[in-house]
């Protein structure tokens, strides 16, 4: 398949698409200069507008903040200085009748997600993510985080207390092990989803 990738960030999503076997290019309005594909500079709405036809699925990883607990520590105010963008995304890939995928975290607004965790997929992150998808994904499993003796929480920057003790705390190295992206630098991983997730959603479309 040929994969249009909005939001993309540093690619934690395309990597799990291209280790699928799937070309992918990204859209973002910040350079990401770790992107392991084709990349376009520019706005994810107006990008999909203009080329979205030209691709077999489009992913969309819309800005998570205002649906983010992290956000909400701060208080209404810094809430609402962020966008919703995941219904004009939606809105406009059925409108445009493209097969998609629409990545968030728990507590935004999709339809019938499906929830993805590292633990599920052998992983030693836990980062629980929902998927509303134009075509039915199974989870792999529940989350097994009490069956770990690792878990590693991705979140803030490296330095930062697990999520098991928060005496123990998680390194940049231990952050790329349990993500399973041994490039990307701390801010990258704090905002990516790891490669398990997408390489799993692929199997299904």
């Amino acid at each position: 398949m040929r994969i249009l990738d909005l939001f993309s960030g540093a690619g934690g999503a395309a990597r799990g698409y291209l280790q699928a076997g799937h070309s992918v290019t990204g859209v973002d309005t910040v350079f990401q200069p770790h992107y392991p594909g084709p990349f376009i500079l520019g706005d994810a709405l107006e990008a999909l507008e203009r080329i979205g036809n030209e691709y077999d699925l489009v992913h969309a990883s819309p800005p998570c903040q205002l649906f983010s607990t992290m956000t909400a520590r701060h208080g209404p105010d810094r809430v609402a200085t962020h966008p919703d963008l995941v219904g004009p995304v939606r809105d406009m890939l059925k409108a445009m009748g493209l097969a998609y995928v629409i990545e968030n975290v728990p507590g935004a607004p999709l339809i019938e997600p499906t929830l993805l965790c590292g633990s599920m997929l052998g992983l030693e992150v836990r980062r629980h993510r929902l998927f509303e998808t134009s075509m039915p994904v199974a989870a792999p499993g529940p989350c097994r985080h009490e069956d770990q003796d690792v878990v590693v929480g991705v979140y803030g920057h490296p330095g930062g207390s697990s999520v098991r003790d928060e005496r123990t705390f998680s390194t940049l190295a231990d952050w790329r092990r349990a993500m399973r992206m041994p490039t990307l630098t701390g801010r990258e991983l704090a905002l990516v989803i790891p490669p398990a997730y997408t390489a799993w959603i692929a199997r299904h479309f």
